[in-house]
């Protein structure tokens, strides 16, 4: 479990009912409860951010012409 912001909490490798279970045995009140789902896709996102095989350059408004374009 962590923190992620000053009324939210992350818990990994739990359901929303056994999250919300749990509170209840302590008597804890908790507002929202929601599970999140990552997808093959999301995780291959993240184990490739950091490989890039081509880069993007910025182009400058000017150097855009349409001379040669038929």
């Amino acid at each position: 479990m962590q923190r992620v912001s000053e009324h939210d909490l992350e818990v990994e490798d739990s359901t929303a009912d056994e999250v919300g279970n749990l509170a209840h045995t302590f008597h804890i009140p908790v507002h929202h409860l929601s599970e999140v789902r990552h997808s093959l896709e999301d995780a291959y996102l993240e184990l490739t951010s950091g490989s890039v095989e081509y880069h993007g350059r910025q182009v400058e408004h000017d150097a855009i012409t349409t001379e040669g374009a038929k």
